[in-house]
C-alpha cells in the first residue's frame, strides 16, 4: 500500500521536504522521515496490493502472472485460498468486519515447506513466499470490496493516474493516484497503508485544499477494502495544524523506529528498511536505534 508513497517521494516534481509528505511519512514511522529529510532515497519494495493493481489494469489474468513468474503449479492453492476466505467471510460473526481473513483466527493461506520447495527463485519475484497470499487476496479481494464500499457492483476499470494538489500555505504537491470506474461513475483513490493510517492520509489532502488538474471525487482505499471520502472531518484549518505539527515533529524529532519496535511486520513495506535493519534482519541498525530527540534536519 505504500508504493506511491514511495514514489511521491522520489518525484522529482515534490521538493524534499514538502511538508505534507514529511508529516505523512512521519505519521507511518518517525525514523523514516528522518532518512528522506536527511537527503536518502527510498528502495521501492514489492507491494503485493499495488503490484496486483498494476497488473490487473493492465488486463492480465491471475493465472497468466503466475505462469510468467514460474508459479503456475501454485494456481490451485490460489484457488483454494480465496474459496477458504469466501467461506471465512460468510460466517455470521465475519459478516460486518471489513477484511476479515487478515484477523489472526483465520488459518488459511499458508504455504508448507513442501510446497515451496524449488521455488525460491521464482517467489524472489515476489519478494518472497510470504507475499503470495497477499497478492492473491488483493487481486481477488480489493476491487470488490471498494466497488461495495463505493455503492457500485464493481470496479470495471482501474488505471494508475498522479493529481496535484494545491497546497495552501507551500507549493503544490503531487500524489499518484487511481481512477476507478464503476456504474457510470469515476473517483479517484489514494491508496492509504492501512487503516490506522488513514486519518492522516485525509488531514493531509484536506489540509492541501483542491486539486489543480483532477474534479473527480477523491477517496483513501485501505486493504481493508474501506474507502473514506478525502475530504477532512476538522475543516481546513484544523487539519493545516495537524500537518505542520506532524511537519515539525519530522524536522526536529525524536526519530524513534516505531514500526520495528511495536509492528516489525510494516517495516517489510518501508523503502528505508535496507537502512535500519541489518543483513538478514538480524536486528536495527545501531544508527536506527539512535536518540534524535532535539535534532535538526535540513530540507532540502
Amino acid at each position: 500500500m505504500l508504493t506511491d508513497l514511495w514514489m511521491d517521494l522520489l518525484n522529482p516534481a515534490n521538493r524534499r521536504g514538502h511538508p505534507v509528505l514529511a508529516a505523512l511519512l512521519y505519521v507511518f514511522c518517525p525514523a523514516a522521515a528522518r532518512w528522506w529529510l536527511a537527503g536518502a532515497d527510498p528502495v521501492v519494495p514489492f507491494d503485493p496490493l499495488w503490484q496486483a493493481h498494476h497488473l490487473r489494469s493492465s488486463g492480465r489474468t491471475l493465472r497468466a502472472v503466475l505462469e510468467d513468474w514460474e508459479l503456475g503449479k501454485l494456481i490451485g492453492h490460489a484457488r483454494k485460498y480465496v474459496e477458504q476466505v469466501e467461506a471465512f467471510r460468510a460466517q455470521p460473526q465475519h459478516r460486518h468486519i471489513p477484511a476479515p481473513e487478515l484477523l489472526p483466527t483465520f488459518l488459511g493461506g499458508r504455504l508448507p515447506v513442501a510446497i515451496r520447495h524449488g521455488l525460491s527463485e521464482a517467489f524472489e519475484e515476489i519478494g518472497g513466499w510470504q507475499n503470495f497470499y497477499p497478492f492473491v487476496r488483493a487481486w481477488a479481494f480489493s476491487p470488490r470490496d471498494w466497488a461495495g464500499a463505493l455503492g457500485w457492483r464493481e470496479v470495471r476499470r482501474m488505471e494508475r493516474t498522479a493529481i496535484a494538489l494545491e497546497a495552501l500555505w507551500a507549493e503544490p504537491v503531487a500524489f499518484s493516484a487511481w481512477r476507478l470506474s464503476g456504474d457510470g461513475r469515476t473517483v479517484l483513490g489514494l491508496l492509504a497503508p492501512a487503516d490506522r493510517f488513514a486519518g492522516a492520509w485525509i488531514a493531509g489532502v484536506a489540509a492541501c485544499g483542491r486539486s489543480t488538474v483532477q474534479r473527480e471525487e477523491l477517496y483513501l482505499l485501505s486493504e481493508t477494502g474501506r474507502t473514506s471520502r478525502a475530504g477532512g472531518g476538522f475543516g481546513v484549518r484544523a487539519n493545516r495544524d495537524l500537518i505542520e505539527r506532524a511537519s515539525s515533529a519530522a524536522r526536529e524529532g525524536p526519530h524513534i523506529p516505531v514500526n520495528a519496535l511495536e509492528r516489525p511486520s510494516l517495516c517489510r513495506r518501508c523503502g528505508y528498511h535496507h537502512i535500519c535493519w541489518m543483513e538478514r534482519e538480524d536486528g536495527l541498525n545501531p544508527i536506527a536505534l539512535g536518540n534524535w530527540a532535539g535534532s535538526r534536519v535540513s530540507n532540502g
